[in-house]
């Protein structure tokens, strides 16, 4: 009897100086009383079908598992876990499962999984649909509204010059390399190979300039001219931008 009563006090005593010596912010000790407490509401806040502020941090806290038939908090099986590994020859100490998952921790993975196996059918549908392009092949352009001008036209000719992924692809045009990387379903595969890589000019520009050099109106916007004397001196906007010789 005096042998067990010397293991329990030895218990509390390794126990104190753990408390004493554990440096971890996660260092929580708590009386019977207080435990049963933190359970009860934790269950509380599982079974609650309409779930307060204060029920959403207790599960994404702690989780209530049960240990040969004992409650117990998953916080508080992590500071247990963390004393046996301290050295301390109890037997009173169970280490149970490394990983607990609570509901919101399930639903995240849930949701993950299902976005993953959107993504892989969109995929899968993209590459069915469309067919691949090599380097070298011609391509049609869609030009944004933006991007032009009212009496631009809608596309813009195309070449392939680097495959940069599966579905990615560098592109120029005859005014220069589009700085955009574009993918495969942003251009259209044409059947007409008037362009090939050798023509591409040294010049990165964005797709509204490519548009600008090919325009025969300047490209995106008009220009209003008030000038009243013929447009012969610098003065007036279409002799300064090159609009009219």
């Amino acid at each position: 009897m005096a042998s067990i009563v010397d293991q329990h006090d030895k218990f509390y005593q390794e126990v104190q100086q753990f408390a004493e010596n554990n440096t971890s912010k996660h260092k929580y000790l708590y009386t019977r009383d207080k435990l049963n407490e933190l359970i009860s509401k934790v269950k509380n806040a599982i079974e609650a079908l309409k779930k307060s502020d204060q029920d959403r941090h207790l599960l994404k806290k702690y989780d209530v598992i049960e240990v040969s038939d004992i409650e117990k908090d998953a916080e508080s099986v992590e500071s247990e876990r963390e004393l046996n590994d301290s050295g301390s020859t109890s037997t009173t100490i169970e280490v149970v499962s490394e990983e607990v998952e609570t509901p919101i921790i399930r639903a995240r993975k849930h949701a993950l999984s299902g976005q993953q196996i959107q993504a892989d059918v969109l995929t899968k549908n993209t590459k069915q649909k469309l067919s691949e392009l090599a380097v070298g092949d011609n391509v049609i352009i869609p030009i944004p509204q933006y991007d032009r001008a009212p009496t631009d036209p809608r596309n813009i000719q195309g070449v392939v010059v680097v495959e940069v992924g599966n579905f990615d692809h560098c592109v120029g045009t005859i005014a220069g390399n589009l700085s955009v990387v574009l993918s495969r379903n942003q251009v259209e595969s044409s059947c007409v190979s008037s362009l090939s890589v050798t023509q591409i000019p040294d010049l990165q520009l964005s797709l509204r300039e490519a548009v600008k050099k090919n325009s025969r109106t300047g490209g995106q916007g008009f220009l209003y001219c008030k000038c009243k004397g013929g447009c012969n001196n610098s003065k007036c906007k279409c002799k300064k931008t090159e609009c009219i010789v």
